[in-house]
């Protein structure tokens, strides 16, 4: 009876090592097929709550904002409750629904949006001692359960999530600070055991790695994107944000203002292109300062700049675009007295997708240039919208 029960259980340990292998396995593929971080999450916080998977009721991903000195809150998934999550397995069950089948869901709606907005919106500073940072600079696990409080973040927690006991996993790779995995079953009130922990360190190993290569594949995808001199957007930037807008068929009105840099090449024959590379940084920090938090700014070519507004109106366009012509107008630069007028200038230009027939990026673009050269040829230093030309043209 001793060797059948013994037997029985190397049987039960080798399936659930089988089991545990695959899992890591159909994890890893999944990861490799994508550079995109929401979905490197979305496999994560997957795996480690699907029946399928490593089976926790609940999964939360705070990364590391090195910058800023926190944790952001990234994205979670399980209930807020009992009751949601008992609706929850049981739709899952019914569905016999696999660990891909999640995966393809979770890609078409949004998971657990209650969840998830209380999540996004939660930042953690590292200035001060807490559990998070414990484990986050320790680099060790800790289970952490409600009948101690430890700190105000504990407390915190506590009351966002209802945590009973949780699990805290640093993620950490080439001892770099990624962030942490927090898993806790507020369902089945089932105790988190080392075994699970062991199960789960393989997949916090798995994601550091995933991680850290999508931040690092989307900072240099940034990097194409920027300009070298100013850092605002470039013009690839630009005509991808235009792509996208159209492809979306939003019926929003969208707006592009071109500006231009009066007398510029005088400037440059005047004073060299080392000024004239001043002038270029100190102006694109102007438009920077001059626009709305939802606008975009971009370095055209040469020194010629754009900046997209979406969802807004002719007036507030020509407002901004006066705002920035004026900040211009006002403001110092080396060696300004060499040039006509004795200041720096600018004429801008811009249209607006209601203001053309049929728009698309190739139209709203030469429609906002056209503008531009009008305001160039009427004296410049000056505001000029598509529909302003258009007008005069008809009279």
């Amino acid at each position: 009876m001793f060797y059948i029960n013994k037997q029985k259980r190397w049987k039960s340990l080798l399936i659930k090592n089988s089991k545990q292998l695959n899992i890591i396995r159909e994890i890893s593929l999944a990861m490799q097929q994508t550079r995109d971080l929401d979905k490197i999450l979305h496999i994560i916080i997957t795996s480690v709550t699907a029946g399928h998977g490593l089976g926790f009721n609940r999964a939360i991903v705070f990364l590391h904002d090195k910058n800023n000195n926190q944790l952001t809150g990234m994205m979670g998934i399980g209930p807020l409750d009992e009751k949601e999550g008992i609706d929850n397995w049981r739709n899952i069950s019914e569905q016999k629904y696999s660990f891909i089948d999640l995966l393809e869901n979770i890609e078409k709606e949004e998971i657990d949006p209650e969840l998830n907005q209380m999540i996004r919106h939660l930042t953690i500073d590292l200035d001060s001692n807490h559990i998070l940072k414990d484990a986050l600079v320790n680099g060790k696990h800790r289970i952490v359960k409600r009948d101690k409080i430890h700190d105000q973040i504990h407390q915190l927690l506590i009351n966002l999530f209802n945590y009973d006991e949780f699990l805290i996993i640093p993620m950490i790779y080439q001892s770099e600070k990624i962030g942490l995995l927090i898993v806790d079953n507020p369902v089945s009130k089932k105790t988190i055991t080392e075994q699970e922990i062991d199960n789960i360190m393989p997949l916090a190993s798995l994601a550091s790695v995933a991680i850290q290569q999508a931040q690092l594949y989307q900072e240099i995808e940034e990097l194409t994107l920027r300009d070298g001199l100013t850092s605002l957007y470039n013009q690839r930037a630009l005509q991808n944000t235009l792509q996208k807008h159209f492809d979306s068929n939003q019926t929003d009105s969208l707006a592009m203002i071109m500006l231009d840099i009066d007398y510029f090449k005088h400037y440059n024959d005047t004073n060299g292109h080392l000024l004239g590379n001043e002038v270029l940084e100190q102006l694109a920090n102007i438009i920077k300062h001059s626009i709305r938090e939802s606008d975009l700014a971009f370095r055209f070519g040469g020194e010629e700049f754009s900046v997209l507004l979406f969802n807004t109106s002719d007036s507030d366009v020509r407002k901004v675009a006066e705002q920035i012509r004026k900040n211009i107008e006002t403001n110092e630069f080396p060696n300004e007295s060499t040039q006509p007028g004795n200041k720096i200038t600018i004429t801008v230009g811009y249209a607006m997708t209601d203001q053309i027939s049929q728009p698309t990026p190739s139209r709203l673009t030469i429609a906002a240039d056209q503008a531009l050269y009008y305001g160039k040829e009427s004296g410049k230093n000056c505001v000029y919208s598509y529909a302003d030309i258009s007008n005069i043209q008809l009279k």
